[in-house]
C-alpha cells in the first residue's frame, strides 16, 4: 500500500503537467496575437458589453494612427448596431504593439459555456477572424470569417462555407476548430494573446 502512494505521489507531477497542457493545446500559436484594452478608458464601449454578456460577439481590427496621430481600433458587433470606432490616447495603450493574427481581426466576446482557454470557469474568449482550414491550405490570409445573418453567436467562411460557432470554437460542418487565443480579463483590462 506504501508503495502505491509513493508511486501516485511521484507520478502526480506528471499528470498535473499534463493536463495542463490541455488547454493550452487549445491556444493557437500560428500567428502572432496580442490586444489590450482598458474597459474603464472606454466605458460603454460595445467591446465591454461583448465580453461581459454571454453569447454575446465582436470582431475587432486594430490601426497604427488617425489624422490625430493616434491608433485606434474598430469593433463590429454582430448584432448589426453599428460599427465603433475608438481612439487609443493614453500612453498604455499607444504604446503597445498591437498584432490581431492572421490578419488584424479578431472574434472576442463570452461564450456561455465554460471549459475554454485556461479552464472550466473561463468564459472569455477570442478567436481568429480568418478560416482555419482555408488559410491552412495555402497559408494566405485572405479568407475572412463573417456573421452569419439572425445568428450573432456563428460565422462563416465565404470560400469553403463552413460554419463556425463562437461559443465553442468548433465547425458545425466539419474541419478544424477556429483558431483560439488566450483571453485575460479581470472586470476592466481585456488582453488577448498567444
Amino acid at each position: 500500500m506504501k508503495r502505491k502512494v509513493l508511486y501516485l505521489l511521484a507520478t502526480m507531477p506528471l499528470f498535473m503537467a499534463l493536463w495542463g497542457c490541455n488547454a493550452e493545446e487549445m491556444i493557437s500559436h500560428v500567428y502572432r496575437c496580442y490586444f489590450y484594452f482598458n474597459t474603464n478608458l472606454h466605458l460603454n464601449s460595445k467591446l465591454w458589453t461583448a465580453i461581459n454578456n454571454g453569447g454575446s460577439f465582436v470582431w475587432v481590427e486594430h490601426f497604427a494612427q488617425t489624422e490625430s496621430n493616434y491608433p485606434y481600433i474598430i469593433v463590429h458587433p454582430a448584432d448589426n448596431s453599428g460599427d465603433e470606432k475608438i481612439t487609443l490616447t493614453t500612453d498604455v495603450e499607444n504604446l503597445r504593439t498591437y498584432e490581431l493574427g492572421a490578419y488584424n481581426g479578431i472574434f472576442i466576446g463570452r461564450s456561455n459555456f465554460g471549459g475554454h482557454g485556461r479552464g472550466m470557469n473561463h468564459y472569455e474568449v477570442a478567436y481568429d477572424r480568418q478560416c482555419p482550414n482555408c488559410i491552412a491550405t495555402d497559408g494566405l490570409p485572405k479568407y475572412p470569417l463573417r456573421w452569419v445573418e439572425k445568428s450573432p453567436m456563428k460565422v462563416t467562411c465565404a470560400t469553403c462555407k463552413r460554419v463556425y460557432s463562437l461559443e465553442t470554437g468548433a465547425s458545425e460542418t466539419g474541419g478544424k476548430p477556429l483558431m483560439e487565443y488566450n483571453v485575460d480579463y479581470n472586470g476592466g483590462i481585456i488582453v488577448v494573446n498567444n
